[in-house]
């Protein structure tokens, strides 16, 4: 696989209110509760929030992969008279995000704020999913066979509050070759073709549009339009447990707790393993004075976090900071033996021999941490 990259950091969206610990699954106590149908069913009609149920007509309808006439023009103009699918997908990719000075589109990055494809041109900005509606559309336009790809990346725990571990939900392009493919990425820094990913439909690509539309709503008090756009994402795919969580989080927001947690349980019907839902459940709990579920749900989200290696990396880098480096170094060898492929934990390692004066120990963590850079950036 070949990869196209651009030199620009993009942060993937993250979930809302979230405890998540990537690629770790569970088991709940007993068989797991059940929502209550009754609340479940008025949840999802929308009555608490909008006053009355949702009806079909009130649900947001993008034309996510709209192609206009300027969208077609630029692609047609900037792939005219080159050959070969590779040299067309490159090209496409550099002429949309070279600034217009030289001759490009210049679109920029902006972080929070999903737009579609055909806005992201007009307003020449996008995050990973609006650049992927944009790419892939202009792509199939020119007669490039491109599809979004979800990629897993590595999760990363938030240091700005040690209860929120970020689930970086990132998506990008993948052009299929004739003996080959190329990804199209904004994520160079973080992209690796040894991450799991898959290709998704559009139903899917669709359902996380509207699901990324509707939290950056709730995040400006559009709780109306929020749930709307949640709604429309269920709608398009139920079985994906964050879009459950958002819907959720929405509701307990506003002060709705047991619709809440018939939504968050439903979550649960969907991925038993969902530690978002599982932490956000206990603090629900919490407010609804139920100590004991409160309890069961904080000790099965603490166990798991405390086990992940991602965690053990930020509580060493903490320890490494507050000038205990022995501390340190005990905490990053397990979060080593954990995940061995991750090569922050081997750059932390370097800084962390050295001021031991282990320089031994410091030059492999260097020589790991080059190896893994060296696989990351290598095709598959």
């Amino acid at each position: 696989m070949r990869k196209e990259l651009l030199n620009q950091w993009v942060t993937a969206t993250a979930l809302w209110l979230s405890v998540l610990l990537a690629g770790c699954a569970t088991v709940l106590p007993g068989n797991g509760e059940e929502p209550d149908a009754q609340l479940l069913q008025l949840a999802l009609s929308g009555e608490p929030l909008l006053g009355q149920p949702y009806s079909e007509a009130s649900l947001p309808d993008r034309q996510l992969f709209e192609l206009t006439p300027a969208m077609k023009a630029f692609a047609e103009r900037h792939t005219a008279g080159i050959k070969g699918g590779f040299a067309r997908a490159r090209a496409l990719h550099h002429a949309l995000l070279t600034p217009s000075t030289a001759g490009g589109h210049g679109i920029t990055y902006t972080a929070f704020y999903t737009l579609t494809g055909a806005d992201a041109f007009d307003q020449r900005q996008a995050n990973c999913l609006s650049f992927t509606l944009l790419y892939v559309t202009m792509a199939r336009h020119i007669g490039l066979d491109a599809y979004v790809n979800e990629v897993d990346l590595p999760p990363t725990w938030d240091l700005r509050n040690q209860d929120a571990f970020l689930f970086l939900r990132h998506v990008n392009s993948r052009v299929k070759l004739r003996r080959d493919e190329v990804v199209i990425d904004l994520e160079m820094d973080r992209y690796s073709s040894t991450y799991d990913q898959r290709l998704i439909p559009e139903k899917l690509v669709a359902a996380q549009f509207y699901n990324n539309r509707g939290m950056e709503l709730s995040a400006e008090g559009e709780f109306k339009d929020a749930f709307l756009h949640l709604r429309k994402a269920l709608l398009l795919d139920d079985q994906q447990s964050y879009i459950w969580n958002n819907m959720a989080t929405v509701y307990r927001r506003n002060g709705y707790l047991k619709e809440a947690e018939a939504l968050y349980l439903q979550g649960l019907q969907v991925d038993r393993g969902d530690l978002t839902i599982i932490s956000n459940l206990s603090g629900l709990y919490r407010q609804l004075d139920e100590p004991e579920k409160a309890e069961t749900f904080f000790r099965l989200a603490e166990r798991h976090r405390n086990s992940n290696p991602y965690f053990l990396y930020y509580e060493a880098n903490k320890s490494f900071e507050s000038g205990d480096a022995e501390q340190a170094r005990d905490l990053l060898k397990k979060a080593i033996s954990k995940e061995k492929a991750e090569v922050r934990f081997y750059d932390l390692g370097v800084k962390i021999y050295e001021a031991l004066g282990d320089q031994k120990q410091a030059d492999a963590m260097r020589e790991r941490a080059a190896q893994r850079r060296e696989a990351m950036a290598s095709p598959s």
